[in-house]
């Protein structure tokens, strides 16, 4: 078994490899998980490791056997075979002592060739591109409006709160997926909880190469910035599920295809000989910080 780069493990089984992928979520009592965004999940971090979710299974750790919650849960899980096309492998219950219940969801999908998601090497290389598609920090600021509305409410214009109401940030990156083999991409990093700059950090292989990203060509939107500045954040460390970085050596090619299929992206920098990771804002220049 060898490690990948966004908590994906690569399993050799017979002439095949198998790309796998756990996520673990707490279960609050009478809160239902939510499956089908820990399924997201897995999706995303398998295509961007050059795989698809084809397989599922789930253990859950409880410190009583709540016969109730359990078929609950199972009979959920299994109703997202016939939307979704997941064998739901099995669903396996394990009785503990300590403090909180947990269910560790496991994806697995074959891993596809390396002409079909070329990005599996997960390296940058001088002179190459680096992309961002979707919006940064859009996720977060949706979650923000969630746990706020009533203060954003009052504090914002009705407009801002509708277009805020109506946001959609989260997507997955089949769109990418289908066109990157083209422009031979050598890195495919999804953003997440912890942001834009998180997931520039794992872009391909830190030993190898550095860049330069100029953060003036980031796609933030307006509300985001609005937000990140009410709530004092910082918008590249907002939860960006839905935005993925790309490394590519054509960007113009590569971006003008993917806004033709309707995603937003924009070249944000280049791989560079040296290997410091910068970030560029105006006059300032820092190097990119490791997820916290």
């Amino acid at each position: 078994m060898k490690g990948f780069s966004q908590g994906v493990s690569i399993i050799e089984s017979g002439e095949s490899l198998t790309a796998v992928c756990e996520k673990a979520v707490s279960l609050r009592e009478n809160v239902s998980p939510d499956i089908e965004f820990m399924l997201d999940d897995m999706r995303r971090r398998l295509v961007c490791s050059g795989a698809r979710l084809e397989r599922v299974s789930a253990t859950l750790l409880l410190n009583s056997e709540d016969e109730e919650r359990i078929r609950a849960f199972s009979a959920k899980l299994y109703a997202l075979e016939g939307v979704s096309g997941l064998v739901t492998d099995d669903v396996t219950i394990f009785t503990k002592c300590g403090s909180g219940d947990t269910a560790i969801f496991r994806g697995a999908g074959t891993l596809m060739s390396s002409l079909a998601a070329p990005w599996q090497v997960q390296t940058i290389y001088p002179g190459e591109d680096i992309i961002i598609t979707g919006n940064i920090g859009a996720y977060g600021a949706v979650k923000l409006w969630n746990e706020h509305r009533e203060e954003l409410t009052e504090a914002y214009p009705k407009l801002f709160v509708n277009r805020l109401a109506k946001k959609i940030p989260d997507r997955l990156p089949l769109v990418e997926s289908e066109i990157l083999p083209q422009f031979f991409s050598t890195a495919f990093v999804p953003a997440g909880d912890n942001g834009i700059e998180a997931a520039l950090y794992r872009l391909g292989d830190r030993n190898r190469a550095g860049f330069l990203i100029d953060v003036a060509r980031f796609p933030f939107d307006g509300e985001t910035i609005e937000l990140a500045e009410h709530f004092d954040l910082n918008p590249m460390r907002m939860a960006s599920y839905g935005a993925y970085v790309i490394a590519a050596p054509d960007s113009e090619s590569l971006v003008n295809a993917l806004r033709y299929y309707g995603i937003p992206a924009v070249t944000v920098g280049k791989v560079t000989v040296e290997k410091s990771r910068i970030i560029v804002c105006g006059d300032e220049k820092r190097f990119v910080e490791p997820p916290r």
